[in-house]
């Protein structure tokens, strides 16, 4: 039992010691949390500063240099043409103020631009999600240099199944993205939508993506 405590104890001390001596740098930890839920089918999760201010402060108090989460099109242009980045940008001032890193998901089809009305679908045209990811790396490339282009499009649950194509038709959304992107930000890095399925890496070479993301991003 003694040697078992005195292994804790020393345990405990090289986390500490590592752990602190990162004053001057960059947390390794990171989170995916749906900051931008203030809608009904999340029982409005984020509906007031207060809420968003807790949890951001939890997670500077836990060592979080990063996090994840949606900037929703069907959010930031629910009308085409009209966009609207109050909720944003309340998020991001909140993280930027407590030095939290921001790795902003790009994704789902609004209604009014989905192939079947729906926010799992692709877009019907391309050219609308283009103008959409355009709008918001421009209002944000001051502050966030990392983009997701879609979640796991692999999955029929965030990429209809009945559209499920062995990625071809993600894969030129994802060209069409990344060169829309770095023509706004050209030291933006881009990231392939996390794919659910190691299996996919290769459709996503296989389709000529290669060059284009800066990180292969992998769930």
């Amino acid at each position: 039992m003694r040697c078992l405590l005195v292994t804790l104890l020393f345990i405990f001390f090289i986390i500490q010691q590592v752990y602190c001596g990162r004053d001057n740098e960059e947390s390794p930890f990171g989170v995916l949390e749906f900051l931008h839920w203030n809608h009904s089918w999340n029982n409005y999760k984020y509906a007031t500063l207060i809420d968003l201010k807790k949890t951001v402060s939890l997670m500077k108090e836990a060592g979080i240099d990063w996090v994840r989460f949606d900037f929703l099109w069907s959010d930031i242009e629910p009308q085409q043409g009209e966009f609207n980045f109050e909720k944003y940008d309340t998020i991001v001032k909140e993280l930027s103020e407590n030095n939290i890193n921001i790795l902003g998901i790009l994704d789902y089809s609004t209604d009014w631009a989905s192939s079947c009305g729906r926010w799992n679908c692709p877009p019907k045209d391309n050219t609308t999600f283009l103008n959409y990811v355009k709008e918001v790396v421009k209002h944000f490339k001051d502050k966030i240099k990392y983009w997701e282009i879609w979640n796991e499009p692999d999955s029929g649950i965030y990429w209809d199944y009945r559209y499920q194509d062995g990625l071809k038709t993600y894969a030129t959304l994802l060209k069409e993205t990344y060169l829309a992107i770095k023509e706004i930000d050209p030291e933006a890095k881009v990231l392939n939508g996390g794919l659910s399925n190691l299996s996919s890496v290769e459709r996503l070479y296989e389709n000529g993506v290669g060059a284009y993301f800066d990180i292969l991003n992998i769930h």
